[in-house]
């Protein structure tokens, strides 16, 4: 076998493997999203995990807001709330710290302690959280600031307080001492008319199964692979074709060979 047809061969086992492989990968990509769909579609429940059994209410603008009114009806009784779960975690000196700050002002800051926890009806987003306790207070123009053992966010109603950088923690600061630096940041903006409302749902980023295309980059990611495997199998099938090739002539020799012997000998 001559080196043009060895090259011809590979050649040939090259583009088969490499047009086979990116085949391959855009048929898995269709079969993945028709089985999305088909979920989509379906009634069944599929339960991955202990989080996707529950509703996003953060998504859902008909959420239960009787929780939010009465905790807004608490800050207007005292502009300080407490969860019972954290009243060992707060000082009375701390919280009297705390009020003080907020005291008198034209545009009320409220500060409400909360239990925050990753599975909360907010979907783990405090601002959120924030925006709907102020969203259902009776005055106008306020500011609620919620501080958790897991973060801190604020959400205001008819006005907008811009923080131009956010307060830095200290890894050992207690609540109150998180509250307070909050406060200070807060009291130190000018409170301004608000543009438009605060949303009281997030944003839904997650893809939608009708969007689904085939990229670029996995196109390529498929012919990369075949051109891969595709060079090693074409070296290797043209080696292997070389062996067979040379075995076969080594065969038709050698039976050459004994039939001139016998040949002599028959002589």
């Amino acid at each position: 076998m001559s080196t043009w047809h060895r090259s011809i061969i590979a050649v040939i086992i090259f583009a088969a493997v490499a047009v086979g492989a990116t085949m391959i990968s855009m048929y898995r990509f269709d079969d993945a999203k028709q089985t999305r769909i088909e979920e989509a579609k379906s009634d069944e429940i599929k339960v991955d995990s202990v989080y996707d059994d529950r509703i996003k209410s953060g998504l859902d603008p008909n959420y239960d807001r009787s929780a939010y009114r009465e905790l807004a009806k608490k800050l207007e009784a005292d502009t300080i709330h407490v969860d019972d779960y954290l009243a060992f975690d707060v000082d009375d000196a701390g919280l009297e710290a705390v009020r003080s700050e907020v005291t008198d002002l034209d545009s009320p800051i409220y500060v409400a302690f909360v239990n925050h926890t990753m599975l909360d009806d907010t979907d783990a987003n405090l601002n959120l959280k924030a925006a709907r306790i102020a969203h259902e207070l009776s005055v106008d123009e306020a500011t609620v600031l919620v501080v958790s053992p897991i973060g801190q966010g604020v959400g205001s109603k008819d006005i907008e307080r811009k923080l131009q950088d956010y307060p830095e923690m200290g890894s050992d600061d207690s609540l109150t001492e998180t509250a307070l630096i909050w406060e200070r940041a807060l009291k130190e903006t000018q409170p301004l008319e608000a543009s438009e409302a605060e949303p009281l749902v997030t944003e839904d980023n997650s893809d939608d199964w009708r969007e689904l295309t085939y990229s670029l980059s996995s196109a390529f990611g498929g012919a990369g692979l075949g051109l891969i495997v595709g060079a090693v199998i074409a070296v290797i099938g043209v080696a292997i074709l070389g062996y067979l090739r040379r075995e076969k002539e080594a065969t038709a020799q050698a039976m050459s060979r004994r039939s001139v012997n016998h040949r002599n000998r028959r002589k």
